[in-house]
């Protein structure tokens, strides 16, 4: 079962290459701005599960000892990439042209950028100082996952 979850992540990983690619091209035939920093937000998204699966095979496939050294670097490295990821969609938005009725959409949609980005900071800084326990509060990971569903929610509108 573990090998079929590394590979649904290999998988995973080659359909957001394609896109990649698709969006590169993209950029080669728009004037636009705006496919070229979703570039960089597709790579991110990529890098992020690059993570992820690096991780799980780690702990999972290799069966090596989850120590708190290696979980405090990749939530480093994870906080990381998605604090990124998240300024990388906010350049995306910015080189969108919003008509009237998308100005409170676009408006809320960058709040909850700078949400995750405020909290995404605050979790480097707890990693950083070793307040390992801030982080892996139950209250501190509900906010963290309740601002990226809002953020994901308002992209989605």
């Amino acid at each position: 079962m573990k090998h079929f979850i590394l590979l649904v992540y290999i998988l995973i990983f080659s359909t957001g290459f394609a896109s990649l690619a698709g969006l590169g091209v993209l950029s080669l035939r728009l004037a636009s701005k705006f496919p070229r920093r979703l570039i960089i937000v597709q790579a991110l998204f990529i890098a992020n599960l690059a993570l992820i699966a690096v991780y799980y095979y780690m702990v999972q496939v290799l069966s090596l000892v989850a120590s708190v050294q290696v979980d405090t670097l990749f939530s480093f490295a994870a906080a990381l990439l998605n604090l990124s990821l998240y300024l990388g969609i906010i350049g995306s938005l910015d080189a969108l042209q919003i008509n009237s009725k998308g100005k409170k959409l676009y408006f809320y949609s960058k709040v909850g950028c700078y949400l995750c980005i405020t909290l995404l900071s605050f979790q480097i800084f707890a990693l950083l100082f070793g307040w390992l326990s801030i982080v892996q509060n139950i209250f501190y990971q509900a906010a963290i996952y309740l601002s990226v569903a809002a953020t994901m929610a308002l992209f989605g509108s």
